[in-house]
């Protein structure tokens, strides 16, 4: 097809436009590099270059050479390139030519590559051009312009390559050699790192034996000793090239004990030669070792043969050493040993930390099993889902990867010490209607299990095992634990072929356990354990919330209770036993009582010895009926069972009743009352039940009565503690209704009590105006002697005055004013003594009188010693005025920093008339001094003023001193005191001016009474 010019350039612009933008996009590297260039191909690709390699055939082949490229130049690379030419074969294929030149980057310089290629491109249906042909060549450097094949050239590097390969031979050969220890190492390596349980080291032995065998050494035997911190030794795994040998403990003892210290020191290889005269008995003592021996016997026993003579090279690391056993030295070998010890050592390093990281994971594993039972334990409200637990429990030790047919707990209840099974049988269970259950079994039947005993000596862990032997008898012993879970003994023993394994970790409730067909590993045991402290925990908060849930039920009953206590008391009279039955309906729904089953409640108190019982009773909408009705108990089986209940005094009676017995029992009761009770349950708008359940609850004047159309779950325990609460309270109004009269009784001889107590109080009074009257009486005879010196004065100096004015009347009659002068100023002084005698007269009256009405309450400023020596003064004439013979050395000491006071002048003058009294009365006894003397001091200290009067009297004996501050107590003779004065004299001083009053005796005799008050 012929193309026009416009149609060729067009295809030559595109065509050069393709190949530019390929070498463009070939020059980037970046993370789509590979795919952005392969796009620019199309899938039937095909071409070559100057590489054996580089011959492609599709677009696989192209990509591999690509990706060999992109790989090998990572930093990129520059492309020059320079179009040819572009030749148009038809409309849909063009053919270019081109020459480049590639700078690839080598740290500070960069390598160039100049060749030319050729390109075939064809248009696809989008019109999209796509390389389908590609060659690139580079032109040879030996070749002369003049020639096609440069044999010269070619013969001179032929011979260079000769010399070369000679050359290279050689180094080859030594790095052949490194590289197939290196290999070797690196396999090693590898199995070391891809090891996932410390058990693997047996196969990791026997891929070092293969590794060191590949290499030309010839070996007899490799091992692995580790040491750990079991004092048994170092743990060894090893292989003989031909399969492994399990795990055993080298001892710290004889050639192991040799090559233990070795390490120790530091060294890095030992070689230990064992010849043939001490090889024999090296292997004997090798048998005799446990662990190790037994495998050596074994290896004998398959017809194995043991050296004659071998040579141990053993090759230190950090964790141990490894020990290399050949027939011959093997010095070239000895670095090869070094160096797979110090590989180990790193691989073994990189399984340490991969194992702990497991470990971790495992942990996480296990905490998180032990939080789900956690969880269910504290989701608990009742003991009866510690099935759902063991459930849950024998869920997670499945998911820890445990073989178990199932696990329990075995657990004493704290109270009453009976023990309790509960099992969670596994999902996986091989017998599908066991698959999954929960059991919960009372375990006296079977109480002689051994994990009893066990947790009973304390024990933390115990592992048991039934033989196959023994598995008969043992499922025969735990025959109705069997039963019970719906397996059959043979099911049992199919399922344990060989044995029954069983775990019981021990705690302070009882016991967790696991079983299953197989043995339990270390770390399941230690799960088990672990489980058993986590489910004590969580058990015994399970506990303290079942025993606040049961203090919280107990409050509400209580509450109850009382409800029910407080209306019986608030009785006023029988009739209200309707109320009280109302309040008792509603105190049982509120304890939880559905509604719907409560059909009546109330009570019966029975008549004398019976058979006559009146009863209250509510309908079942909480409501009473109208008024009580009596009803004969002998007429009726179910009357006469709970009359002989109530006579027998049992605390709870329950009568289920069937359709038929309680149709005929409300037959009965409505024919003895009258009322409609067979028919109480449609006019309620309820259907009869199927079943009447009938609960009593005695007490000594009847019964508390409860009927429900359903078993009640704490009706045992409930309901007889409301009938004692009844009982009290109902014995209480009798009581208060029987005690009626007296009380009224009671107010009447309270009223004539109240009576003879305001009589009291009357003659309390007056004894107490008797005293202060007696007081009175013996200031008044003190103030007649005090208040006759001042009237003889105002008589005398009136009577000398009538005279002087006789005289003054005779001098003004002789008008002798210089005498009138000297009589009037006579006169004037006369007047002046009148009137401070009568100002004395009439403050000793006024005294006397404020002392006769007690004062008033208002306080003045009292002078201390003016005060007392005033008191003195009346006390001593009084006492004179009542015994003209009365002799007594009056002492006083007032200090004359004493000053004043703020007090009522009237009382305390009392107060200190009635110590100065009683102690002139005291120096008059017997037993006083023969010199009677009273000393009255006054002083003044930390801002207090202190008043002592003392005597010479026979003193306050010890026995009464406590009591002479009491009211009405007196030492006097009867009649002569009212036992008052001091008592008081004592408020006076302490209540009404916050003062004190004390007593003591003197020595050598006599009583002082000091008063100390406020400044």
């Amino acid at each position: 097809m012929s193309l026009s010019q416009t149609h060729i350039d067009r295809i030559v612009a595109e065509v050069e436009k393709t190949v530019l933008g390929f070498f463009s996009t070939y020059e980037k590297r970046g993370e789509r590099a590979v795919e952005d260039i392969m796009a620019f191909f199309d899938s039937a690709v095909d071409g070559f270059g100057t590489g054996e390699h580089e011959v492609f055939s599709g677009i696989d082949g192209m990509r591999r050479i690509i990706e060999a490229d992109v790989a090998a130049t990572p930093d990129g690379l520059n492309v020059d390139v320079s179009i040819l030419s572009v030749r148009p074969i038809d409309d849909r294929m063009a053919t270019v030519s081109y020459v480049l030149v590639l700078r690839i980057p080598t740290g500070a310089d960069s390598l160039e590559i100049a060749g030319r290629g050729t390109q075939v491109l064809l248009r696809d249906d989008d019109g999209a051009w796509r390389i389908v042909h590609s060659h690139i060549s580079t032109p040879s450097a030996d070749q002369a312009d003049d020639e096609s094949i440069p044999f010269d050239a070619l013969r001179a590097r032929a011979e260079r390559l000769e010399r070369d390969v000679a050359e290279r031979t050689v180094e080859l050969s030594k790095a052949n050699r490194e590289l197939r220890i290196e290999a070797a190492l690196e396999r090693v390596r590898a199995r070391s790192m891809a090891m996932r349980s410390s058990d693997e080291l047996a196969e990791l032995s026997m891929e070092l034996v293969q590794q060191v065998q590949s290499l030309g050494v010839e070996t007899w035997f490799c091992a692995f000793n580790i040491y750990d911190d079991d004092p048994r030794g170092s743990i060894e795994w090893g292989s003989d090239g031909r399969g492994t040998i399990p795990h055993y403990r080298t001892p710290r003892e004889g050639i192991f004990l040799h090559y233990y210290d070795a390490g120790q020191r530091g060294d890095s290889l030992l070689i230990n030669e064992i010849g043939e005269d001490e090889c024999p008995a090296h292997y004997e003592w090798l048998c005799t070792l446990p662990g190790v021996g037994d495998v050596l016997r074994e290896m004998k026993a398959s017809g194995l043969d043991f050296p004659t003579s071998q040579i141990d090279h053993v090759a230190y690391n950090r964790y141990g050493y490894l020990i290399f056993i050949t027939f011959a030295p093997a010095p070239e070998s000895h670095d090869i040993f070094m160096r797979f010890s110090k590989v180990f050592e790193q691989t073994y390093t990189r399984f340490l930390d991969l194992k702990q990281a497991e470990e971790g994971a495992r942990e996480a594993r296990i905490e998180a099993a032990l939080e789900r039972v956690r969880a269910r334990t504290m989701a608990m409200h009742h003991s009866d889902e510690l099935k759902d637990v063991a459930l849950t429990y024998a869920d997670q030790l499945e998911k820890l990867g445990m073989q178990i047919h199932g696990a329990m707990f075995l657990l004493q209840d704290p109270e009453d010490e009976a023990w309790t099974l509960w099992t969670g049988y596994s999902r996986t269970y091989p017998i599908e209607n066991v698959r999954g259950k929960t059991l919960q079994f009372p375990f006296q039947e079977v109480e002689s299990d051994p994990s009893i005993d066990a947790w009973r000596r304390g024990e933390t862990v115990s592992e048991s095992f039934v033989s196959p032997e023994e598995l008969p008898g043992w499922v025969e012993a735990f025959r109705i634990v069997l039963d019970a879970s719906g397996q059959t003994p043979e099911d049992w023993i199919r399922l344990n072929p060989d044995g029954y394994f069983r775990v019981d970790a021990y705690m302070k409730y009882g016991v967790v356990a696991a079983g299953g067909p197989r043995s339990f590993t270390d770390e399941e045991v230690r799960i088990q354990v672990r489980f058993a402290r986590e489910f004590e925990r969580t058990y015994r908060r399970f506990l303290d919330l079942k025993k606040a849930e049961a203090q919280a039920w107990e409050a509400r009953i209580e509450v109850a209770l009382e409800r029910v206590r407080a209306r019986t008391m608030a009785m006023d009279s029988a009739s209200e036993l309707l109320d009280v039955g109302r309040e008792l309906f509603r105190q049982l729904i509120d304890l939880g009582m559905p509604r719907e089953e409560m059909e009546t409640c109330g009570f019966a108190i029975v008549h004398g010895d019976g058979p006559l019982v009146e009863t209250f009773l509510t309908t079942p909408d909480g409501d009473a009926f109208d008024g009580s009705f009596t009803v004969d108990y002998s007429g009726d089986e179910s009357s006469r069972k709970k009359l002989a209940g109530w006579r027998r005094q049992d605390p709870y009676q329950l009568q289920v009743l069937d359709a038929d017995g309680l149709s005929d029992h409300l037959d009965f009761l409505a024919e003895q009352t009258g009322l409609p009770l067979n028919s109480f349950h449609e006019l309620a708008g309820r259907a009869r039940p199927e079943y009447s359940y009938n609960h009593s609850a005695f007490f000594r004047d009847g019964f508390l009565a409860v009927v429900t159309s359903a078993p009640q779950e704490h009706a045992e325990e409930l309901y007889p503690r409301f009938a004692r609460v009844f009982e009290l309270a109902y014995q209480r109004y009798n009581d208060l209704k029987k005690a009626d009269e007296d009380y009224r009784a009671l107010l009447e001889e309270k009223a004539r009590t109240e009576q003879a107590l305001t009589d009291l109080q009357a003659t309390q009074k007056q004894l107490i105006e008797q005293e202060k009257l007696a007081s009175l009486g013996s200031l008044t005879a003190g103030i007649a002697h005090e208040i006759k010196n001042p009237l003889n004065f105002v008589n005398n100096f009136a009577e000398v005055s009538g005279e002087l004015m006789d005289e003054l009347a005779a001098a003004l009659s002789d008008g002798d004013s210089d005498e009138a002068a000297v009589l009037l100023d006579e006169l004037r002084q006369n007047a002046r003594q009148i009137a401070k005698h009568g100002g004395r007269a009439d403050s000793i009256v006024r005294s006397m009188m404020q002392h006769a009405r007690g004062g008033s309450s208002e306080r003045e400023t009292i002078h201390v010693n003016t005060f007392v020596e005033e008191y003195v003064d009346l006390a001593w004439h009084g006492m004179r005025a009542r015994n003209n013979s009365f002799q007594c050395d009056v002492t006083r000491q007032l200090s004359p920093t004493t000053g004043t006071i703020e007090g009522q002048p009237q009382e305390l003058g009392r107060v200190l008339l009635n110590l100065l009294n009683n102690a002139f009365y005291a120096v008059g006894l017997d037993g006083a001094a023969d010199e009677p003397v009273l000393r009255v001091a006054t002083s003044r200290a930390n801002g207090r003023v202190s008043i002592a009067v003392s005597d010479s009297g026979p003193g306050i004996p010890d026995d009464i001193r406590d009591k002479i501050f009491e009211p009405f107590f007196t030492t006097k003779p009867t009649g002569e005191g009212t036992g008052l004065g001091l008592s008081l004299s004592y408020d006076i001083v302490t209540k009404a001016h916050g003062g004190t009053m004390q007593v003591e005796n003197r020595e050598p005799g006599g009583a002082t009474f000091i008063i100390t008050l406020p400044a």
